[in-house]
């Protein structure tokens, strides 16, 4: 039943926060209906009030109910927060709100972030040349923990720490490995004004998309459709992959791993998987390369040296290539297709053994020990060692 009919100026009681609060508002008149309203949350009836315990009642403007926020946001267990300077109320998680400082090309540094040398060459390699282009004032060279999938804290630390620079405008994550993206996610709660940059995600593809200004990826499920082919031109009558379970998570490896074994038998080649160690479990990198350079001759010698080989990890590309190219087998591509990726250490074009390397990479040099003189080429899918 209706009760009272009010001419009311502000509505101070849709937020019941301050009264202060809307005094730089419009001002018009309106009709507010008071009809004895009950509010219920999850069945239960609450007493709504304001900031300062006074009974708040809900009322109806033109056919619209109008609640008192605060008294219902806390129903729900929500904070509830009047900013005054924004005109804003935030209820629960406060949205980031930062003044970017003005981006000065003459300070302005670029922090690109790599696993380590051993377990891929090519992108620690890369980061190091951007340094010694650009100045180490300017390109921010860091690394990943090797155990990165238990690590995750550090990783956040690390990038909590590039945060905190104001001048840092850019950050490049390459490779994008676990926990990457809960370390960015903790740093959009203080800069919205990095731009950032996911090389090779290996979490949710949703996920990372809502993070990062710009995503590069190879595109490893089509992979499935390419390697059967190259390898049957190599002459393979069977495909060998070799993985673990953490790699296997993976929502595209695991795609890829699909199409590969489909078109295989399509192709008439028989497809035989392995699980081999992961080069960040307990047996560690050297163990687990040692496993392959073991491993390999003895599948080589059941099914002959017309096999292929892949694997899905950085660190085992090396051993399976020299151990490939001891037995006659077949090695169709790396995990990311480059002839610059595992080839320098197995073919003994840098020194140091597997997990150690001493010297940088001699392109050239791996052009000629591939058997071409094409420079322009940027996959090993031609390529039979």
């Amino acid at each position: 039943m209706k009760k009272r009919i009010f001419l009311i100026a502000l509505l101070l009681s849709v937020i019941a926060i301050s009264a202060s609060a809307l005094a730089a508002s419009d001002t018009r008149q309106l009709n507010a209906a008071f009809n004895d309203i009950k509010v219920y949350i999850e069945g239960e009836l609450i007493s709504p009030k304001d900031a300062l315990g006074r009974p708040v009642e809900p009322f109806i403007v033109d056919g619209t109910t109008y609640l008192p926020l605060r008294a219902v946001a806390e129903a729900l267990g929500k904070n509830v927060e009047w900013d005054g300077p924004n005109q804003s109320v935030y209820v629960g998680k406060k949205p980031v709100i930062s003044t970017p400082t003005p981006l000065n090309p003459a300070t302005a540094k670029i922090v690109i972030i790599t696993t380590d040398v051993t377990q891929n060459e090519e992108e620690y390699r890369s980061a190091q040349e951007m340094e010694k282009k650009y100045g180490e004032d300017r390109i921010i060279h860091k690394i990943w923990p090797v155990k990165f999938t238990e690590e995750g804290e550090q990783m956040i630390r690390l990038v909590q720490k590039i945060a905190a620079d104001p001048e840092v405008k850019a950050l490049i994550i390459n490779q994008c490995v676990q926990n990457s993206l809960a370390a960015v996610q903790k740093l959009l709660e203080t800069r919205d004004d990095i731009f950032l940059v996911a090389i090779q995600p290996t979490e949710n593809p949703p996920d990372i998309a809502k993070c990062f200004n710009l995503i590069l990826y190879a595109d490893e499920i089509m992979m499935g459709d390419a390697m059967p082919l190259q390898a049957i031109k190599m002459g393979a009558k069977t495909f060998v992959h070799l993985s673990f379970p953490r790699n296997m998570y993976n929502a595209l490896i695991l795609a890829r791993y699909g199409m590969l074994k489909e078109n295989c038998e399509k192709l008439g080649m028989e497809f035989v998987t392995y699980t081999v160690p992961d080069p960040i479990g307990d047996i560690g990198m050297v163990g687990a390369q040692q496993v392959m350079l073991e491993e390999i001759p003895k599948i080589v010698a059941q099914y002959g040296k017309d096999t292929a080989f892949f694997t899905t990890n950085c660190d085992l590309q090396a051993p399976l290539i020299k151990a490939v190219v001891e037995t006659g087998a077949i090695y169709p591509q790396p995990c990311c297709p480059s002839p610059f990726h595992g080839f320098p250490l197995a073919l003994g074009l840098v020194s140091g053994t597997f997990g150690v390397v001493d010297d940088r990479v001699d392109e050239q040099s791996v052009f000629e020990a591939l058997g071409t003189e094409d420079t322009s080429v940027t996959s090993s899918l031609k390529f039979r060692i």
